[in-house]
């Protein structure tokens, strides 16, 4: 871009940016290219924090995504929990309960057949004597 003024003659040269590929860890940043004697010390300053904030703005996507992906997995494990305080717990009580209440049956019947067993026993006792 040129600019020219009736009485004091200047102009503003805007060069082209040639992008170039560049391989940081395993991310592929497009950067410019340019002639350092050709450009002011401010783009190349701002190229340099251009580089420094993508390379950030892909940290804080992984990061974004690890909290998405560990907010998913929270998710999941909370509802597991659920499923375990209101649902299958509260079936095992129960079915505890009911057991424990077989067993007190039983064990009242069986009770009461070792007196029928011993009251015969000794009606055939008294009988034999």
């Amino acid at each position: 871009m040129e600019t020219h003024a009736n009485q004091a003659s200047y102009f503003l040269l805007f060069h082209e940016l040639e992008l170039g590929n560049r391989n940081l860890g395993h991310y592929t940043f497009i950067l410019p290219r340019f002639n350092p004697l050709d450009t002011p010390a401010n783009l190349d300053e701002s190229a340099s924090k251009i580089k420094d904030a993508l390379y950030d703005i892909v940290k804080l996507a992984e990061i974004q995504e690890s909290m998405k992906i560990l907010l998913e997995v929270m998710a999941t494990k909370k509802r597991q929990m659920n499923r375990l305080q209101f649902k299958i717990l509260p079936e095992l009580d129960s079915t505890i309960r009911y057991i424990e209440l077989i067993l007190e049956e039983t064990e009242r019947q069986d009770a009461i057949r070792v007196r029928v067993l011993q009251r015969k026993r000794k009606e055939r006792a008294s009988k034999h004597t």
